[in-house]
């Protein structure tokens, strides 16, 4: 008998992590598997990326509609929980694959929690300490009953939190095995697709810090100021990506929509996971806060500016310059991502989120997972000898 599996993508990035492992379930003997669609892949001010996910022509697709109205992030939460709920009680999967930290793989996550679904959890153990995503992912986690992980260091720190070592499996990212896959689109193609004189140029990808920081608000347009004012930067093309649904996108948006010009800002609402990755290859570098600087970039030997704290804590190659908003500083940062030292420093660059045959080990360990415990003791705690404990009468 099949098993049933359910993929979910909320946004653009997700799916371009898990599109490939979708084949191999997709074509499988073993499964029948399901893709669904919620959150801003079918919002068209966020690009409608759904047109990308359809071209894939998987063989069942669900979605969860969004009223074009009701785009605040409750609402999303609130809609995703609702209709997934009598999604899974009807379909009844076995398993359901989710990949990250957003706020709606959550509302699906707790669904699975009371319905008793094998929660199967992808990029769990990270930390990014400049948004909420951190706790969101960590609390799918703890939901989780299989996990797939980037790194030896985030199976640790997901052991830390209590989980079954059992059902820990090293993956690497699948989006690294895409890209080392991918044939990349030329830049005469790309030029054509997006009627964009490209040569030297920058992509642009920012989000909002969604642990609420002032510094982070106030300061986000100086990426922009410097690009725009500052000289020895006039003569570079800016290629902009819209940032995600989360709280405070709306003041990213406002000055993105100050700044573009189409003479040397350029905005591009979604690009589909193929052209930002070959848009990306054929760049000067990345700049920004997108977690793709950090798991992808390695792979395409590309340096990246990492702006703010958004993605302080996860694990970052040699490509990665830090800085922050301080108009100086990342001034400091581009002049090193220009520079013909930091370049040739790439080519040798090892990726921390790349294992050989991701998805093969992902399709291997879920046709063969047995769920025996339900429970999740916190059985990895150590208690300081220092600490006594006292029983008081009142």
């Amino acid at each position: 008998m099949k098993k049933k599996i359910t993929f979910v993508t909320t946004n653009r990035s997700e799916f371009g992590i898990i599109k490939n492992i979708l084949y191999k379930f997709d074509n499988s003997r073993r499964f029948n598997s399901t893709l669904l669609v919620a959150g801003s892949h079918l919002i068209k001010k966020y690009g409608y990326s759904f047109d990308e996910i359809k071209k894939a022509e998987y063989k069942n697709i669900s979605i969860i509609k969004i009223h074009p109205k009701k785009i605040d992030i409750y609402k999303i939460y609130l809609n995703i929980f609702e209709k997934s709920y009598k999604l899974f009680l009807k379909n009844k999967p076995d398993f359901v694959f989710l990949t990250g930290d957003r706020f709606e793989s959550l509302a699906i996550a707790s669904v699975c929690l009371y319905l008793n679904i094998n929660l199967v959890h992808l990029h769990g153990g990270e930390i990014t300490l400049g948004a909420i995503d951190d706790a969101v992912r960590h609390s799918i986690s703890k939901i989780a009953k299989l996990h797939f992980v980037a790194n030896e260091t985030y199976k640790n720190r997901l052991i830390q939190l209590g989980e079954n070592p059992k059902n820990i499996f090293l993956s690497g990212s699948p989006s690294v095995e895409n890209i080392l896959g991918l044939e990349f689109i030329t830049l005469s193609d790309l030029k054509k697709k997006f009627n964009i004189k490209l040569k030297n140029y920058f992509v642009l990808t920012i989000h909002p810090e969604t642990i609420k920081n002032k510094y982070f608000d106030n300061n986000v347009e100086n990426v922009f100021k410097v690009l725009k004012k500052y000289k020895k930067y006039k003569k570079y093309k800016i290629i902009v990506t819209m940032p995600s649904i989360d709280e405070g996108t709306k003041i990213i948006q406002k000055i993105i929509k100050k700044y573009i010009d189409k003479k040397q800002f350029y905005f591009l609402k979604s690009l589909g996971s193929d052209n930002y990755t070959s848009l990306v290859k054929h760049s000067l570098g990345v700049i920004g806060n997108s977690s793709s600087s950090l798991i992808e970039l390695p792979s395409l030997k590309k340096g990246a500016v990492n702006l703010g704290n958004r993605q302080n804590g996860r694990l970052r190659a040699k490509n990665v310059i830090d800085s922050d908003l301080k108009l100086g500083s990342i001034d400091k940062a581009l002049t090193k991502l220009l520079s013909n030292r930091f370049n040739l420093s790439l080519r040798n660059i090892k990726n921390p989120y790349y294992k050989k045959d991701s998805s093969n080990i992902i399709f291997q360990k879920i046709l063969n997972f047995r769920n025996t415990n339900n429970s999740k003791p916190f059985n990895n705690l150590i208690f300081s000898k220092n600490i006594q404990f006292k029983l008081i009468d009142k």
